[in-house]
């Protein structure tokens, strides 16, 4: 079962040498072409919260974190990440893809392959059903909770939208 996909520009060949190994990064290589993608960080240890993050930490006396994989999200929503503005959701193919604008999601395309016109096909405005979206208040962000519910929140606990979001497994 895939736990974590990097979202790589190349692909690498996925052969007996390709290997992923920590050494302060996270590096996935293969022996044909070097290094394909790594974290770059300096990092003590690497680890998945039970919130599936993957982390890579520096066991100083905070603790930093230095990297997570819930900042660099690819193709999969993950449960309890928040997803913001500076994310785009891609779809294998890199047809399609979801972003966040300043009181909307935005589904977009890319219906002419090669060329940078993307246009947008669904456009979720936020219903502000419990909260208002507040003009240079800060972005709003997303989270898909563990109930089912995709929330867009601004500033805090309150959300200012919610969809039922029920495509993954749900506890018992």
């Amino acid at each position: 079962e895939q736990l974590w996909v990097a979202n790589m520009t190349r692909l690498p060949k996925w052969s007996g040498p390709t290997r992923l190994f920590f050494n302060g990064s996270l590096v996935i290589s293969d022996s044909h072409s070097g290094v394909f993608w790594s974290t770059q960080t300096d990092g003590d240890r690497v680890w998945i919260s039970n919130t599936s993050n993957l982390l890579i930490e520096k066991l100083d006396q905070s603790h930093s974190i230095l990297w997570q994989s819930f900042q660099f999200p690819s193709d999969t929503l993950v449960e309890n990440q928040n997803f913001t503005s500076a994310m785009s959701l891609v779809s294998s193919n890199g047809l399609y893809y979801m972003m966040l604008g300043s009181d909307f999601v935005g589904l977009y395309a890319r219906f002419n392959p090669g060329s940078d016109s993307n246009q947008i096909y669904l456009k979720h405005k936020a219903l502000e059903a419990k909260a208002d979206v507040i003009e240079g208040q800060g972005p709003i962000y997303m989270v898909l909770s563990s109930d089912g519910d995709l929330g867009m929140y601004q500033n805090g606990l309150v959300p200012v939208d919610v969809q039922s979001f029920s495509t993954f497994q749900q506890r018992g």
